[in-house]
């Protein structure tokens, strides 16, 4: 009898803890169930916040953002915009006491680190071909480097010049050789003349007409990013002193490991962006000459198009000077009105040859721009075959005609070849472009106000527990 009430007490305890531990454990499940479909409703809020991306943006520039700033409502809407999807999906069972927003990645964050990251992704998914490979492959790996022995050719001749100088002393012979030689035309005068008035009163093609209309910078990323914009290059038309001549035939010569470096970037840039030569990328633009915003910066399209022929020239000038320079039929052409005229400038032949090998090389140059902006595709590198000017008439050269080759490179090319000149500078002004169109098309709103990830604190309490944590969505 003792015995049976000793096993009814123990079953009865036994009972008791089984009950109590079934209590237990199906509350632990009630509390682990609810905290789970707080996570699931948590993170569909901040997916409709994700999916409240800029659609303009992302249709004519493939890239994911949203505002939020929210026209003007600022962050506290998005807090609540996540409370009222949470609430709606939770049940009245439970209670959202805290949504705060601890930080937001921009766009431009670490130096544009998400828009890199963007461009990479598009460019893949869309099968965009490297631009960079196709160039380098027209070029057949060339650039516009000045061979060695033609810069010690031009030095030896410049440190020649006090021994070159020492010539007819007398008045009498001076003045007999000034009258023979005082009718020796200059080539000189001409580019002296267009850099003058600007190199567009002679590139500009028939039927191009580059806007003066200035855009505001102030507010745009570059500027708010203090990305200053370099002023409108320019080549030393006077061809007056070899040292700086050597500088621009330098200064645009070595580009190859650039472009490959930056292939995406230029890709992407030439797929989105309108240019001088190609405005149907996207319509409706408040800078016509885009690409050319990306490389010179600044605030009109004739500015823009002014510093980037310029440059043009200069990745075009050190192509046509190796090659005009190794050319000894037209070496003897420039040699010929260099020895009379050397007496009358003051300069002594063996260096004003050269100098006019440089002013006849950037005549040439500037009529291969002109037919790039006129549509042209042109071959890289100078042969006797494609020479296009004559060093008798260079003033009437804007009328020769360039010759085609449908494997060389074209306008849109020679962009893609200086934004690998321009460093991270074009992602800055990339954003500047979408910022100044979308104003213009689709709003207000600010690109360092726009984030790609997104990252609050939550708490939400329910019947049996509450939860905390930290949760971050982006694209």
């Amino acid at each position: 009898m003792n015995n049976q009430g000793k096993i009814t007490v123990f079953l009865c305890l036994m009972l008791s803890s089984l009950l109590m531990l079934g209590l237990a454990i199906i509350g632990a499940v009630k509390v682990y169930s609810a905290r789970g479909k707080v996570t699931m409703c948590a993170r569909t809020a901040m997916y409709n916040v994700r999916a409240g991306y800029n659609s303009y943006i992302f249709e004519h520039y493939h890239i994911l953002l949203f505002d939020m700033n929210q026209g003007g409502k600022g962050e506290a809407y998005i807090e609540e915009k996540i409370v009222e999807d949470m609430e709606a999906n939770l049940g009245t069972n439970f209670k959202v006491q805290n949504c705060a927003i601890t930080k937001y990645v921009s766009i431009a964050d670490d130096d544009c680190k998400a828009f890199k990251e963007q461009i990479g992704d598009y460019i893949l998914y869309a099968a965009i071909e490297d631009v960079g490979e196709e160039i380098i492959s027209s070029t057949d790996g060339m650039d516009g480097t000045i061979p060695s022995e033609i810069l010690d050719e031009m030095n030896d001749a410049d440190n020649s010049l006090a021994d070159s100088m020492e010539a007819d002393s007398s008045g009498d012979e001076e003045e007999e050789t000034s009258t023979t030689v005082s009718d020796v035309d200059d080539p000189r005068e001409y580019t002296t003349w267009l850099g003058n008035f600007g190199i567009l009163t002679f590139i500009v093609p028939e039927g191009m007409s580059p806007s003066r209309a200035k855009i505001d910078t102030k507010q745009l990323p570059s500027r708010a990013i203090n990305i200053d914009a370099e002023d409108v290059f320019k080549i030393n038309t006077k061809f007056d002193d070899i040292d700086v001549m050597e500088d621009d035939l330098l200064s645009h010569s070595s580009w190859i490991s650039s472009l490959g470096e930056k292939g995406a970037a230029i890709s992407y840039a030439k797929t989105v962006f309108n240019s001088a030569t190609d405005g149907e990328k996207n319509p409706d633009t408040v800078l016509e000459y885009e690409m050319e915003y990306l490389i010179a910066g600044k605030t009109s399209d004739y500015e823009n198009l002014e510093s980037v022929g310029a440059k043009i020239v200069a990745i075009r000038l050190p192509v046509n000077y190796a090659y005009l320079v190794s050319d000894s039929v037209k070496m003897s052409e420039v040699s010929s009105v260099a020895t009379p005229l050397s007496i009358l400038v003051g300069i002594p032949q063996p260096v004003l040859k050269y100098l006019l090998a440089g002013c006849w090389s950037y005549v040439e140059s500037l009529v291969e721009v002109r037919a790039l902006l006129e549509g042209k595709t042109l071959p890289f590198k100078k042969d006797s075959s494609n020479w296009i000017t004559d060093f008798n008439d260079l003033e009437n050269s804007k009328y020769d005609t360039a010759f085609e080759d449908e494997k060389g490179l074209d306008y849109e090319d020679y962009l893609c070849v200086l934004l690998a000149f321009e460093g991270d500078d074009i992602y800055e002004r990339m954003l500047d472009v979408i910022q100044i169109n979308t104003w213009e098309y689709s709003g207000e709103i600010s690109l360092l106000e726009c984030a790609v990830e997104l990252y609050v604190d939550l708490n939400v309490t329910f019947e049996g527990g509450e939860s905390s944590f930290n949760m971050g969505v982006g694209y």
